[in-house]
Order: C-alpha cells, then sequence, then structure tokens
C-alpha cells in the first residue's frame, strides 16, 4: 500500500510533535542523568525525578512515532495535548 502524500496541513503538527518529542527525551535524559544531584537542588524526592525521567522516554519515542505518520489524527493526537497540558499546569503550580 502506498502511502497518502503529505498535506501541508500536517506539517506543522508534525514538526510540533517532532520538537515536543526532541524536548520530552532531552529532559527525560536530563532527569535520569542528574538523578544523583537534581532531587537535592530541586527539593523533590528522588522516586519522583527517576519516575519523570522514565516516563518522558517513552513518551518522546511515542512523540516521534506519531510525526512520522503522514497525518497523525485528532484521537491521536488528543492526549498528547491533555498530557502536555497537565505537565504545564502542574509546573505553573509548582513556581
Amino acid at each position: 500500500m502506498a502511502t497518502p502524500p503529505l498535506t501541508a496541513d500536517a506539517r506543522p503538527l508534525r514538526l510540533a510533535l517532532r520538537a515536543d518529542g526532541l524536548a520530552c527525551a532531552g529532559s527525560g535524559l536530563v532527569l535520569l542523568l542528574g538523578a544523583p544531584v537534581l532531587p537535592a537542588l530541586l527539593g523533590l524526592p528522588l522516586a519522583l525525578v527517576l519516575s519523570a525521567g522514565a516516563f518522558l522516554i517513552p513518551f518522546a519515542a511515542v512523540l516521534w512515532l506519531l510525526a512520522a505518520r503522514p497525518t497523525p489524527g485528532s484521537w491521536e493526537t488528543a492526549p498528547v495535548v491533555v498530557l502536555n497540558a497537565c505537565g504545564w499546569r502542574v509546573r505553573w503550580r509548582s513556581s
């Protein structure tokens, strides 16, 4: 089966998904690799830092896979929007 042509409407969404995936992967790596020092710097429990980092790596992979689709569907991207909104809400409330 041939891949449908990429529509102009899907390009910004695919770019946003890739950028979000890269940001999540980078954040996850920082959290996992910085786990020995980040809890003391941020005042967070080690388990939270490790679990957040461990969540972000596969989440980034899912984002990258969604971005690879010719036209990501709204039912696929809606959970991404909700999870991002929850993440920003948690960050906003903690500051």
